[in-house]
């Protein structure tokens, strides 16, 4: 009863823990303080780059330098010891350091010029030549872009065509045929959300097949047994390798919006993201609740405890102290353990038809019923067992206590302050109403 929504609403109980809303608005001094931060930043980061304006720039002149030298260093080689030192610093011939040398004094020249502030020089000029060079390229790519656009459009709308005249003409097959299209796609991924599984599985055959092929791979002797077609893919989670792959999930969408329009059966929490949703999960309805609508931007919603499932527990813990951490025998058993030590029949029988129940916790809906069938399963069949019921279930012990205090056999079980001092908090004296004392 607890997975449907409306009899969960009624079970659920919200704890408001007290909360300090947060400002929405800063004062002028946060506001400049904040401004001056930023700009304090932005100071930091222009100084960081200028930092590394100057380092590239001095490494672009170290390299100017050093292949100027190897240049001017060709006049007193040999050209044998010339070209040694060219493939020394992996420079194939001259004509290729003439390159790099040319290359090197432009990025120089960029480089300083960005440093000083100024502008590239023909900059227009350069673009313009950009533009002339992909200009021709840019045109047959948007050209054919185009074509297969055009191409893939008039299929489309030939689709549609036949697909709306089969939905005029058979309505009820065209909607079997969407249905069974949105299954199929729905099949698929459950397909591989089980492969997923299966390969997570170490015991699972697929998880044994893509093993078995990672030390096929690994061996150094590889395996020239012949495999059958599709075998290795049945080891291998190759899904999202392929763009294409995630098509499905676009199939499903387009299935959705055509059964939402035609079919009046299928709802919105059909859908496939409403199923799979987290907000739609027992695990999110037990712990937001399902009214009012969980907001996470909503402050006070985030300072809430939502009490729904953990309220069985609490009678239930004196049936089974255990989900307490409580090391003790619960309430059947020790009634139970009371039973058998009656030897005498009739006394057992007596007990058993006066099971007496009283305190405000068994108020608690259903309690007694739950205490019958419990006490049945451990007795005999057959067994003349009665639960009494107190008429004032929350005070009925309290009255018991005080008309006993008010009679004069109290003050011959009470403690005094002598007998406290001289025995300690944990002396008693035994009464009719209290436990037996054994020594052990």
């Amino acid at each position: 009863e607890y997975t449907d929504p409306k009899t969960f609403a009624e079970k659920d109980r919200i704890i408001q823990f007290p909360y300090v809303p947060p400002a929405n608005e800063k004062s002028e001094e946060e506001l400049a303080r904040a401004e001056e931060r930023r700009q304090e930043q932005a100071r930091r980061l222009k100084e960081q780059a200028a930092r590394l304006r100057h380092q590239k720039l001095k490494d672009l002149e170290n390299n100017l330098e050093f292949y100027m030298e190897i240049k001017t260093s060709k006049s007193s080689m040999k050209k044998a010891e010339f070209i040694a030192k060219l493939k020394e610093n992996r420079i194939s011939d001259e004509a290729e350091l003439d390159e790099i040398i040319q290359k090197t004094e432009k990025s120089v020249q960029r480089a300083r010029n960005k440093l000083l502030g100024i502008e590239e020089l023909n900059e227009a000029e350069r673009k313009e030549k950009k533009k002339q060079i992909a200009s021709k390229s840019l045109h047959e790519t948007r050209q054919r872009q185009r074509e297969a656009k055009e191409l893939a459009r008039r299929q489309q709308e030939e689709e549609k065509r036949m697909e709306e005249q089969r939905r005029q003409t058979d309505f009820e097959g065209w909607l079997n045929e969407l249905k069974q299209n949105y299954q199929n796609q729905l099949d698929k991924v459950k397909n591989l959300k089980r492969k997923k599984e299966q390969l997570s599985d170490r015991r699972s055959h697929a998880s044994q097949l893509r093993m078995k092929s990672i030390a096929n791979l690994a061996s150094d002797t590889p395996q020239q047994k012949r495999r059958r077609r599709g075998q290795d893919g049945n080891c291998q989670d190759t899904f999202g390798m392929d763009d294409n792959d995630w098509a499905i999930y676009k199939e499903i969408v387009k299935y959705e919006t055509k059964l939402l329009q035609y079919d009046s059966t299928f709802l919105p929490e059909h859908t496939f993201d409403a199923k799979n949703s987290v907000k739609n999960s027992l695990i999110f309805m037990f712990t937001r609740g399902v009214t009012p609508p969980f907001d996470p931007e909503n402050f006070a919603q985030m300072h809430q405890l939502h009490v729904n499932v953990e309220r069985v527990r609490v009678p239930e813990a004196l049936f089974q102290p255990s989900i307490l951490g409580l090391d003790q025998a619960g309430i059947v058993e020790t009634i139970g353990e009371i039973i058998s030590r009656f030897e005498d029949v009739d006394a057992r029988k007596k007990t058993i038809r006066s099971v007496f129940v009283t305190g405000g916790h068994t108020q608690t809906p259903g309690l007694s019923k739950r205490l019958e069938i419990s006490l049945r399963s451990i007795l005999p069949a057959g067994s003349p067992l009665q639960i009494i019921h107190a008429k004032d279930p929350v005070l009925d012990a309290w009255h018991g206590a005080a008309l006993w205090a008010r009679s004069s056999e109290f003050q011959n079980y009470s403690v005094t302050v002598e007998e406290y001092n001289e025995c300690g908090g944990e002396y008693i004296k035994e009464h009719r109403f209290g436990n037996v004392y054994y020594k052990t």
